[in-house]
């Protein structure tokens, strides 16, 4: 796990927002992963291969995926196996899974607004899910974990109302939580610099790493502002993020879409 996956995990355990963590447990829901239209296991076929070669479902997107699978099998009820895996606690959840979360919950928009079909094989799969087997895997699930905790600062900076007291209250709590002291100090100098959209979609390439790009935002900020609206709406037009999977990202995440 990443000290940048980690300080994700954190950040999305409603520290930059106080919406995010009912986000995060909506995504986890009725209205997210665990719909009833949603076929998470076919989604995450991929991750059966590392099962089989590692003897079990490593982290938060292959534990999800193995609950999916037994739910299928048993004809039960997917919502009371993830209750069972995650335990009621979304913090431990978050732990070192921010990254697979984030991907599982691209990946099934995707799916679900017909932009893109499951992948099949773990090449396929992007690198926030992507089983880490070699060192180049390794680097590109921290390049991606770079660019989505850029998303959040950016997104978080989108109403220009992060002032010194807002930082020193996140950095105070996040220090308390045993954050690293230089993935914190990245995250205080990323948060002081002026807002750059520009640095973020320059490096985004496809359509998963656009989806994942904009539920990293949307999770990030409350979504009360025009300033936010307009952020979100720039956000998607630039990455190419088309109107219907934003409405499905928008909807997993229990929040109406910004207008236009």
């Amino acid at each position: 796990m990443s000290k940048t996956s980690d300080l994700i995990g954190r950040l999305l355990d409603d520290v930059l927002s106080r919406q995010s963590g009912q986000r995060v447990d909506s995504a986890l829901g009725p209205s997210g992963l665990n719909a009833p239209n949603v076929d998470l296991a076919r989604i995450l076929a991929p991750l059966e291969r590392e099962a089989a070669a590692s003897g079990g479902f490593a982290g938060l997107a292959g534990r999800l995926f193995g609950a999916a699978r037994q739910s299928k099998a048993t004809s039960a009820g997917t919502g009371a196996l993830l209750g069972v895996l995650l335990g009621g606690n979304r913090k431990s959840a978050l732990a070192g899974g921010a990254l697979g979360l984030l991907g599982s919950l691209a990946l099934t928009a995707l799916a679900q607004s017909g932009r893109m079909s499951p992948p099949e094989r773990n090449e396929e799969l992007p690198p926030s899910l992507k089983p880490v087997t070699t060192d180049l895997d390794a680097a590109d699930a921290d390049s991606r974990a770079d660019l989505l905790l850029n998303a959040m600062v950016q997104a978080a900076k989108a109403d220009g109302h992060i002032d010194d007291a807002e930082m020193e209250r996140i950095q105070a709590k996040l220090g308390d939580e045993g954050t690293d002291p230089q993935t914190l100090r990245r995250l205080m100098s990323l948060m002081r610099a002026p807002l750059d959209l520009d640095s973020l979609v320059v490096k985004v390439n496809d359509v998963e790493t656009a989806a994942e790009v904009y539920i990293a935002s949307v999770l990030t900020i409350e979504i009360n502002t025009d300033e936010e609206r307009a952020y979100l709406a720039e956000l998607a037009d630039r990455t190419g993020l088309d109107a219907t999977t934003v409405a499905e990202i928008h909807r997993m995440v229990g929040i109406a879409p910004p207008p236009g």
